[in-house]
């Protein structure tokens, strides 16, 4: 798990008793949001530094995220090495069977092996989602026509029927189904649910995205994803 201690960030593991743990800090700069597994002994914790952009705006730095590979080895935890991700800030995060990890931000995403190497998928996106059967699905802009989608090492896109209509700004999914939540183009909170297991129809009303789009309070907007929480941890 991650642990914020004052301005900076560790990876804590611990033998699930309690009684014995160990713990790394994030590199200096490096802030981690987000951990996931590439095999039994090595993490990948997942985070953000300020980029090193020549001429950008010091009151407004840009974002780049960072990854770290963590060895787990005999209840000791320990950081082999570090490595530049893409521009931005992360939004989502995901561990494949294969024992890669996939780190999205705004601007790009890639894959990161256990050894460090990365696999730029060129990409942008504003979430992102691995579904069950491996496909790596990604959200545009809420004007977008077209919806990004990675499979079998190749990426390939979806045409929409009509744009996506919702600025996303934090996501769920449990490998079946997406919920993206955000704001219309009236500026009022929605939420979007798409079902990936029928991708046939984008956006058409049947097939892939075949959804519920939600323009709603705030309140019905918590009590969906409340309901979303309760029925994922079932």
């Amino acid at each position: 798990l991650l642990v914020v201690d004052g301005q900076s960030t560790s990876a804590v593991a611990y033998d699930g008793l309690g009684s014995n743990f160990t713990a790394v800090s994030a590199p200096e700069g490096v802030t981690w949001t987000h951990l996931e597994r590439f095999d039994e002994r090595h993490l990948a914790a997942i985070g953000w530094r300020v980029a090193a952009t020549p001429g950008q705006n010091p009151a407004q730095p840009e974002m780049q995220a960072w990854i770290t590979v963590i060895q787990v080895q005999d209840g000791t935890m320990t950081k082999l090495q570090s490595v530049e991700g893409p521009l931005g800030s992360v939004h989502s995060t995901a561990s494949f069977d294969d024992g890669t990890v996939l780190v999205a931000t705004e601007e790009n995403a890639v894959l990161v092996d256990s050894d460090a190497s990365t696999t730029s998928l060129g990409v942008r996106s504003s979430a992102a989602m691995l579904a069950d059967d491996g496909t790596v699905w990604f959200a545009g802009s809420g004007d977008s026509t077209l919806m990004p989608r990675w499979m079998d090492g190749t990426l390939d896109t979806e045409r929409l029927a009509s744009p996506l209509g919702l600025a996303v700004t934090s996501a769920e999914s449990d490998g079946h189904r997406w919920v993206l939540f955000g704001t219309n183009g009236d500026g009022e909170h929605a939420a979007m649910v798409l079902d990936v297991d029928q991708n046939a129809s984008p956006l058409s009303g049947r097939g892939f995205l075949n959804l519920m789009f939600l323009v709603v309070g705030t309140a019905s907007i918590l009590g969906i994803a409340s309901t979303w929480w309760r029925q994922s941890t079932v």
